[in-house]
């Protein structure tokens, strides 16, 4: 899977100035890895707590399943955790748990 889609889709709202309206994606793919994975990429290019260029060379590391660094490292697994977290409380029907729709940025 690529989700090159969404991210298309999210800056050109930004640039178009519709950065505050509300979108939702549907994203289908047969295996659940592709969608962690695009979740994941996604959360690393939305993160505040960088730098835009920061950001995008991170978003590299991970996309081109590079060597990373030890802080792209961290950064992964702290959004991984997040993910499970998130995941987890919506198959237990707990949608609206503590850590379910808040990212830690």
């Amino acid at each position: 899977g690529d989700p090159r889609h969404v991210f298309t889709t999210l800056s050109r709202a930004h640039r178009h100035g519709n950065a505050d309206q509300p979108l939702h994606f549907y994203v289908h793919e047969s295996n659940m890895v592709e969608v962690a994975r695009h979740v994941l990429l996604l959360a690393i290019l939305m993160t505040d707590d960088l730098p835009p260029t920061d950001r995008m060379e991170r978003f590299l590391e991970v996309f081109m399943n590079a060597t990373v660094r030890d802080s792209t490292a961290e950064l992964v697994e702290r959004h991984a955790r997040w993910l499970e977290a998130s995941v987890g409380a919506v198959f237990a029907g707990e949608a609206n748990a503590p850590g379910a729709a808040t990212h830690p940025a």
